[in-house]
């Protein structure tokens, strides 16, 4: 796809793996043939190890961000813009937090997660036709009865969420018609208070009418800070190429401006003065015609989509400035 000879592959991977210690799969990914690992190569940084950094600093208690029911109560408390939670299903039994829904199903589409998940796991939707009273997935139609007795079964040791299934924006229509986009703002917090934007990106599917996390080819454009404008859009299966237009649509990827893109970061920046505890937030946002919901927040966020779709390299961001104050106010000695 992207016409580099093996012969040259295998001179990179060896470097790479050599002198930084990268796994030939964090080298396709991140399509580090693009790069010499001596000079912008060595400033990328693969998964496992971002996921190592981001526990080291992290609190003890990372379920105050990282549990979908505990992040929506404080979002809800702050009066931050959060999706809204119409009712839980716990371990077989349907629970609020909203009284009419107790008992009963919210008659709309239904967006249902795990209250614990990584990576849009276990996530279902359920489209609600207003006409026969009954819901649908791909699997096919169900009654309020059917729907609710699934949802016992599937909740038997863990919680789940149901929430209203969120539209995109008229303006990135072109990118799903069904399925939410999402747009994944990473922050940084000083000691001192101070939160900046350390990296962005915008998340879509290509096939998924459920998710724009499809395993494999979920594809992402990453986002210029400054003027919020995408560039072309990788997968990480290298096969898929680079991007510019999108495969389905055709509509161009690659310089297209977010028009309210400083509402997105002004989000995400007020966000995370609410969770004080965490120097790095990955913020997952949807652009609605109701304007910006705060989908969920995460301290493990993955760093390969974003660093490989042209972003800069995580090194070359405010990421290691951050990091190192935190290190710096904690005591640790600095070399």
């Amino acid at each position: 796809v992207y016409g580099f000879p093996r012969s040259r592959q295998l001179v990179q991977l060896a470097a790479y793996a050599w002198r930084l210690g990268m796994c030939p799969r964090m080298y396709y990914q991140l399509r580090l043939h693009r790069h010499s690992w001596k000079q912008r190569g060595r400033h990328f940084i693969d998964q496992p190890e971002l996921h190592h950094l981001q526990r080291h600093l992290a609190p003890a208690d990372l379920d105050m961000l990282e549990d979908k029911v505990r992040f929506t109560t404080r979002c809800e408390q702050t009066g931050l813009p959060v999706v809204p939670t119409l009712a839980l299903w716990r371990d077989g039994r349907q629970l609020g937090p909203d009284r009419r829904f107790q008992t009963t199903l919210p008659r709309q589409h239904l967006f249902v997660k795990p209250a614990a998940s990584y990576s849009s796991a276990g996530i279902m939707g359920f489209r609600y036709d207003p006409n026969t009273g009954h819901y649908h997935d791909e699997r096919g139609g169900w009654t309020e009865f059917s729907l609710r007795h699934y949802l016992e079964t599937q909740s038997k040791g863990r919680t789940l969420l149901i929430q209203p299934w969120l539209e995109n924006h008229p303006d990135l229509a072109v990118f799903s018609e069904r399925a939410l986009c999402n747009f994944r703002i990473v922050t940084g917090r000083y000691p001192n208070g101070a939160v900046m934007p350390v990296m962005a990106a915008f998340r879509f599917p290509w096939r998924s009418r459920l998710s724009c996390a499809e395993p494999g080819v979920t594809l992402c454009a990453s986002i210029d800070l400054a003027s919020g404008t995408m560039r072309a859009a990788e997968a990480k299966d290298p096969a898929i190429g680079r991007l510019r237009h999108h495969p389905t649509s055709g509509v161009a990827i690659e310089g297209f401006a977010v028009r309210q893109w400083e509402e997105l970061l002004a989000t995400a920046v007020n966000a995370h003065v609410h969770w004080p505890e965490f120097p790095f937030i990955g913020w997952d946002l949807a652009l609605t015609p109701d304007g910006i919901s705060i989908l969920e927040g995460s301290c493990l966020w993955g760093g390969t989509l974003a660093q490989m779709s042209g972003s800069a390299p995580l090194g070359l961001t405010r990421f290691p400035e951050i990091y190192l104050a935190h290190l710096a106010a904690r005591g640790a000695p600095l070399s």
